[in-house]
Parts: C-alpha cells; sequence; structure tokens
C-alpha cells in the first residue's frame, strides 16, 4: 500500500496518482445496482451528471470515510464537492474522449466578472471558466466500481501536464506522445488535477466500465459568483 507521502508527493509531480482498494466490494455491488436502476428508469446512455442528487447511496459514497481520509491526506480536508458524474462504457455506449483539460466550473448564476469566460449551460447548471488558480486548487477522485485495464477503456494522461497551466491546442500533440495508461481495478481511486491532459479510447470489448467522477473545490470564486455544490 502506497504511503500518505507518496501519494502526495505523486500527485503533486504527476498530476495523478492511484489508490488502490478505496471502496469494498460490498459497496461497489450496491453502487453497480444503483447505477443500473438509475440508468434503466430514466434511458440514460454512456452514465449520467448530477450522480449525488439523483442518488442517495451515490451521495453517501462521495462522502463516505475513505473519501474524507484520501482528501485530508492529500491536503484538501475542507474541500467541497461541485460535480458528479457517472461514466460506463458498454456496447451501446463505448465512446471515445480526445485529449482536453477539464477547465470549467458549475457556478449558481451567471455574472460577468473579471477572468471568467466561456460560459455555458449543462444540464441547467451555468458553467464557466475560471482562472488557471481556481483550477489548479480543485482536486478530481474517480472511483472506479469495475476492473478497468486498457483494453477497457481506461482513462489515459500525460504525467506533469497540469503544472502548464491553460494548454493551447497547438501544442497537445507533442505533449501527448509522453502519455500513460492508468489501469485500475473495482475499488480503486485515481486521484488526479482538473488540468492534467487526458483522453480515453473506446473498449476493445465493451461490458461496462463504470466509474464515479467525483471533483472537489477548495477555494472561493470571485464575487457575485458562487460554486454551485453538489453536497
Amino acid at each position: 500500500m502506497k504511503q500518505p507521502q507518496q501519494i502526495d508527493n505523486e500527485l503533486k509531480e504527476n498530476g495523478y496518482t492511484i489508490v488502490r482498494d478505496v471502496i469494498s466490494e460490498d459497496v461497489l455491488t450496491g453502487c453497480r445496482q444503483e447505477i443500473e436502476k438509475i440508468i434503466e428508469e430514466n434511458d440514460f446512455r454512456g452514465g449520467f451528471r448530477r450522480a449525488t442528487e439523483l442518488s442517495d447511496i451515490l451521495k453517501t459514497i462521495a462522502e463516505c470515510k475513505e473519501i474524507e481520509s484520501l482528501k485530508k491526506r492529500l491536503g484538501y480536508p475542507e474541500a467541497f464537492l461541485v460535480r458528479s458524474i457517472v461514466f460506463d462504457k458498454t456496447p451501446n455506449s463505448n465512446w471515445k474522449v480526445a485529449w482536453h483539460q477539464d477547465t470549467k466550473i458549475p457556478v449558481k448564476s451567471r455574472f460577468d466578472v473579471a477572468g471568467y469566460s466561456g460560459w455555458s449551460i449543462k444540464d441547467g447548471i451555468v458553467h464557466t471558466q475560471p482562472p488557471v488558480s481556481v483550477m489548479e486548487s480543485m482536486i478530481t477522485i474517480r472511483l472506479h466500481l469495475d476492473h478497468t485495464p486498457a483494453e477497457a477503456g481506461a482513462l489515459r494522461v500525460v504525467p506533469k501536464s497540469h503544472k502548464q497551466g491553460f494548454i493551447q491546442p497547438e501544442i497537445i500533440k507533442e505533449l501527448t506522445k509522453n502519455e500513460t495508461t492508468c489501469e485500475c481495478r473495482a475499488g480503486d481511486a485515481l486521484i488526479m488535477h482538473p488540468l492534467i491532459l487526458h483522453a480515453s479510447s473506446p473498449a476493445v470489448n465493451p461490458s461496462h466500465r463504470r466509474v464515479l467522477h467525483l471533483e472537489f473545490a477548495s477555494t472561493p470564486i470571485e464575487s457575485p459568483l458562487e460554486w454551485c455544490t453538489a453536497e
């Protein structure tokens, strides 16, 4: 098992780290059943946003002692949840994700404030690109509910790319020569900075690749803007 200092060092230096066996099999089983139910009832394909708002079970997982412990070990004890998404690659929804950074945050309402741009609305929530310092203060925890080897469409990342701020599209191709694949087992957590370049390929033989994606913020944003939290 990785020691807390190793986890912290990997996250700071490379922009990501994998912590094994964070969630037990009993909890994973309950999560998978809950996700199947939500997808069937709502005719979702490929997963769904606002996961912790749609499910008390998924909300409980996002707030469980294991996640709280991870946040403390990484130096984010007061971080609060701002986005929760379920991703699932299946035979009917087996997509490719191009190289990108996560660069937008959810807010309660739009106000034209210096440094905030790229306004959009996703699932009824206003999003904006904040100053780079806001993104640098965030952390993402991706809980894997299924075994996710490379052939299952595991996330690929470019180590250290989180240190380059907002990356211009014309240099992404050069940076991705140094990519690595984050293979995980069911119960593992992939922890990463939102600004790390990441992508994923379609699964070779899709069955399920379920991930509970949780984004946490830890800093105020410019008033009158307010975070739209997922708690």
